[in-house]
Parts: structure tokens; sequence; C-alpha cells
């Protein structure tokens, strides 16, 4: 086929299907679009006199004719036709071999415009990856709540697996489309994962109806990364709560944490440890200097709210601070057992808190905190008990000298009865009226203390026990 580039424009389409398979291979080969003399086209009204064109004249065909004579052209004549005719062809006409010889060039699908997306979108039942071909501008135009499109064509968004820029026109979508696309179901975890963060950040997540339909926990924890739930807006993150992994939660700034309504918000026990990150799983490090961070975040009436809901436990209880026990007014708690009874509240209670719990709050909570635990508080909290009303039981009232032999319960040590030292004259009575003392904690009273005891009230309690009669002797009468 040594052709001279005139001879090759005055080969017809006729000639060219009376070619072998091989004579049309090497045809092929040596054809150069840009090498042929531009003929004008004459008049077509036949599909013979259509296949009695030349090359040359092929070339100047107007697209509507060659649209009505498409079925002539193998897939391979179609390299005769201009990048501008092949680009302009009616997609449904083009048989599939066809279309996949046109549409396997990146720089074609780039050139699809708006009305003719749909039609491309429709043809695309293998290699779905030539979907991640469209531009950005090309993939924000498609109404994906209306478009035709399957979970495999939208899985070709993403693009092929070895692709440098696998999920660019994933990463393309808008807010809406991610929200139409979420409530048909397109998204999978593979797909949900190359959402960005300033996608999230821009996407009102409480628009999506069905949030199983939309793929459950799989999909939206694929959405919510680390570094993507930080921008999730509280309404989002109300809405999508029942469907992310506790861990997750930790994440979480403390503005957004701020914001969360516990007292309504879908939240679950092991989300909830989430935020201490205590569940065992993904970034629970027993020694975490950050452990804990998002429980220290909460508002005093978040953690009235978690309390009510019976969210906290033991171990996330713990992370409650000094600085928000201060501000609590734990009397807001309606069911101390619900709440989590003596685990959590003596988890509340440490040494370095109960010091900072209220009078009221402390009276509120004292049927659940253990004896030695008392021993911390200061010389003020325990002159502000009502031990005439408070419920304060024998076990508990020995552990404000320390004397009940569990932690912080030594034979020796200096401070041991300081808080039964600090007791007022009308407290010491009180107590002694509900008999609280026994002979151990009794020794602790100072005698200035016993000196400053009204004698006539002492006389009137009954019934009278020894341990009355102990002080009687110790005390001066007026």
């Amino acid at each position: 086929m040594l052709l001279t580039n005139e001879e090759f424009g005055n080969v017809t389409l006729e000639s060219i299907k009376t070619l072998s398979d091989r004579q049309k291979k090497v045809f092929y080969s040596r054809f150069k679009k840009g090498g042929l003399e531009v003929v004008e086209c004459p008049p077509i009204l036949t599909k013979d006199t259509f296949l009695k064109l030349t090359l040359s004249q092929m070339q100047q065909i107007p697209i509507d004719q060659l649209d009505q004579f498409i079925d002539v052209f193998e897939p391979e004549m179609m390299q005769v036709l201009t990048e501008t005719q092949l680009c302009g062809l009616d997609i449904p006409n083009l048989s599939q071999a066809q279309f996949d010889y046109v549409y396997s060039n990146i720089s074609r699908i780039s050139k699809i415009e708006a009305p003719k997306l749909q039609q491309f979108i429709n043809r695309i039942n293998e290699n779905f990856y030539r979907l991640s071909y469209l531009l950005d501008s090309q993939i924000q135009v498609i109404d994906f709540k209306a478009v035709l499109i399957d979970k495999s064509q939208f899985n070709g968004l993403a693009g092929w697996e070895f692709d440098q820029n696998k999920g660019r026109a994933i990463r393309a979508l808008t807010p809406q489309q991610v929200i139409d696309c979420l409530n048909r179901g397109l998204f999978d975890e593979t797909t949900a994962k190359y959402i960005s963060p300033e996608q999230v950040e821009k996407t009102d997540f409480t628009q999506v109806s069905d949030l199983s339909k939309a793929g459950e926990s799989a999909v939206f924890n694929s959405m919510v990364r680390w570094d993507s739930i930080k921008k999730l807006s509280t309404l989002s993150l109300a809405h999508l709560l029942p469907h992310i992994d506790a861990w997750r939660l930790s994440y979480l700034d403390d503005t957004q944490i701020q914001a969360i309504d516990f007292k309504n918000v879908p939240i679950n026990n092991p989300q909830f440890n989430g935020l201490a990150q205590v569940d065992g799983t993904e970034s629970s490090w027993e020694y975490d200097e950050k452990k804990g961070r998002a429980i220290r975040a909460l508002t005093p009436q978040q953690v009235i709210d978690c309390l009510n809901r019976g969210l906290f436990d033991k171990t996330t209880a713990k992370y409650i601070s000094p600085e928000q026990v201060e501000k609590i007014d734990f009397t807001q708690v309606s069911d101390l057992s619900k709440a989590g009874g003596s685990a959590v509240f003596n988890s509340i209670a440490r040494s370095d808190n109960i010091k900072k719990l209220s009078t009221l709050s402390l009276a509120h909570l004292l049927p659940h905190i253990d004896g030695w635990r008392l021993s911390y508080l200061d010389d003020i909290q325990i002159q502000a008990i009502d031990f005439k009303n408070v419920p304060i039981n024998k076990p508990q009232f020995n552990g404000l000298a320390q004397l009940d032999g569990t932690e912080n319960s030594w034979e020796h040590d200096e401070k041991k009865g300081r808080a039964i030292r600090a007791l007022m004259p009308k407290q010491v009575i009180d107590c002694l009226n509900r008999g609280l003392f026994d002979s151990n904690t009794l020794r602790y009273l100072s005698n200035d203390q016993i000196q400053k005891l009204d004698y006539s009230t002492l006389m009137e309690l009954k019934p009278r026990i020894p341990l009355i009669d102990s002080i009687l002797k110790k005390k001066s009468k007026p």
C-alpha cells in the first residue's frame, strides 16, 4: 500500500469495506487525517452515494448526515472522521463497538457537553472507570437526583484501581450532589472514603432522608474519618450519630462536643465511651495524654444530661475534672441509681474532685460515696453538712476519720481524725443523736470541742449510752 496522500484521499468507503482484515490493518496504520486534501462533499441522498464518498470528502460531511448513515461504519473506519465529527455524533445512534471506539479517548470524553452526559452514562456498561475521565465542570452539572446511573457506574467515577488521582471525580461532587447520591444509595464504603473534609463541612446531612438506604455505618464511617468528622455541623452530627463508630467521636473538637444536646441526641453507651477513647479499639491507649479530653470538654449541663441518661460508667466518669465538678449542680440528677450509682459517683468524687462539691451536691450524692473518700472533704465543706438530716451512715461517718480499713486508712496518719476535729458543736450533738459515733471516732474529738458542747443538751440525749457518759466525764459542768 504505497499510496500517496492524494491517492489515500481518493479511496472510498465502499472500497475500504472490500479489504481483508489484514489489509485494513495495514491501511489504517498508514492513514493520517492531517495529510488529506480538503475536498467539497456533494449532497448525500442515499446510502449508496454515501459509500461512494472519498476519504477527503468524508471529512467534510455534516454531522447530521453522518448520524443518518453511521451504521455503515465499522469501528476502525471511524478513524477517517475528524475529532469535531466524532465528538458531534449522536451517542444513542452508535453501536456499542462504535461507542467504545469513540469514547476510549480521554480527550473526547472531556468534551462531552451537558445535554449528552446522560446519553454517555447510559452507554457505559463496562469499563466503568471511563466515567472518571469527566471533568469537574461536567460532573457538577449532572443531576444525580434524576440521572439514570447505577452503583457500578457510580463506582466508576472513583477511577480505576491504580489511578494516581483516584477519587478526584468523587471529590468534585457538590454538597447537593453528595446528598442526592446518598439518598439514592449510590455510595459504598469505598466511594464514600473519597469525600473530602471540605465537602463534609459544606454538606447538610440532615437532608439524607433514609440513613439505612444511604449505606448506614459502612458509608458514614467511611465519610467521617478523623480529619472529616471535625467538619460536621452540629445538626449533621446529631443526624448521623447512630451510624458513627464510637472511637471516631474522640476526634470531635471541644466546640462540636459542647454543641451536642446530650438530653436528646441518639447516642449510646459505647459511643459515649468512645468520646474518652476507652472502648478498647482504635486510638484507645491507656496512657494517651489526651485520653478523656472530650469528657473534660463537657459543659455542666451536658454532664447532668449524660448522668440522667445513664451514659457514664466508672471509667468515663473518672475523666470529669475538678473544674467541672465545681460548676455542676448534682441535685439536678434525678435518679442516682440510673446515673450509675456508687460506681459512677465514686469515680467522679475523687480526692481532687470531692473538695469541689457544693454543700447541696454533696448531700445529694452522699448515699453513693464511699466513706473513706469523705476524709478528703475540707473543713468548710464538713462544717456545712447538716448531720441531722443528711443521708449518711456509720461506715461513711467512720470514713471521715479514715477508720474503715480501706484506701487511705493508715493507723498512724498524722491527719487521721482531722475531719472529726472540724465538726461544729451542733454537728457533734446531731451525730451523737443519730448514733454515728463509736468509741473509735469519738476519740478524735478534741477537748476544746467537748467543752463547747451544751451540757443540758447532752443530758437530754436518749438513750443514755456509755459514749455520752464518757463525754460528760470529760466536760466540765457549767
